[in-house]
């Protein structure tokens, strides 16, 4: 990587989402004028539901503890149900 981009990515890691994604049209935008005989935003899709939902970057793994499992089963059991699950959706 161009090591003159490396300050650039730190500022734009330092916005918030909303504005990175305004900062992703715009540069696609400018290629687009730019370089007009290639589609670019042809084989690039933002989520954009990601902003419309408010869904943020998991910063700790605490924030995916599920409360949906007993307590008295085992990880195992999680296991099993997860290959169950998946072996069901394979037959649908």
């Amino acid at each position: 990587m161009n090591p003159n981009l490396q300050p650039l990515i730190n500022t734009v890691q330092g916005l918030p989402l909303k504005d990175q994604a305004e900062l992703i049209g715009e540069v696609l935008q400018l290629l687009q004028t730019r370089y007009g005989e290639i589609n670019i935003r042809q084989n690039i899709e933002f989520p954009y539901e990601i902003l419309e939902n408010h869904y943020h970057p998991v910063t700790g793994i605490r924030e995916l503890k599920a409360e949906f499992w007993p307590e008295d089963e085992s990880a195992d059991d999680i296991i099993d149900f997860i290959y169950e699950q998946r072996k069901n959706d394979r037959l649908q």
